[in-house]
């Protein structure tokens, strides 16, 4: 009986654990963006995905990443993109519309593409003073700045 009990936990177990290595619903979060003031385009995807956007020579973009920060949490540059490829021109939070305490606002990136290359924008949803800390979320936009688009 002992032996036919721990076979079934064992099995049991070991059920439970594949399940759980093969669960890979992971959380997914939105953002838009615009070129040039054009139509917005809206994207989903998971913490550390890279995101692809094209771009030529001139080219304005502005992000639009939701933000919350009654929460503490900030959207962060991180500062390894290569600037000759593509310039910050602009941050800024906007509040949300809503008067419900705590909703969540908008943090916008003006950007603007100069000479052709890739770089990636490494963005980190950080709470500044918490430096021991792995980034809540990681959104990685990768900027293809071509003479003429394909």
């Amino acid at each position: 009986m002992k032996k036919t009990t721990l076979v079934i936990m064992i099995v049991l177990m070991a059920f439970v654990t594949s399940f759980a290595a093969t669960n890979t619903d992971s959380e997914t979060y939105d953002f838009s963006y615009t070129v040039n003031d054009a139509q917005k385009v809206e994207k989903t995807y998971e913490s550390s995905d890279v995101v692809i956007v094209d771009l030529v020579p001139g080219d304005q973009l502005v992000l639009n990443i939701p933000a919350n920060a009654t929460t503490g949490y900030q959207w962060v540059l991180k500062d390894d993109f290569e600037a000759k490829f593509i310039q910050l021109v602009s941050t800024e939070y906007k509040a949300p519309d809503s008067e419900l305490m705590g909703a969540g606002g908008t943090s916008v990136w003006t950007f603007k593409a100069q000479e052709e290359g890739v770089t990636t924008l490494g963005f980190e949803y950080i709470r500044p003073w918490e430096t021991e800390v792995e980034p809540e979320i990681v959104l990685l936009v990768q900027v293809h700045v071509k003479a003429e688009q394909e």
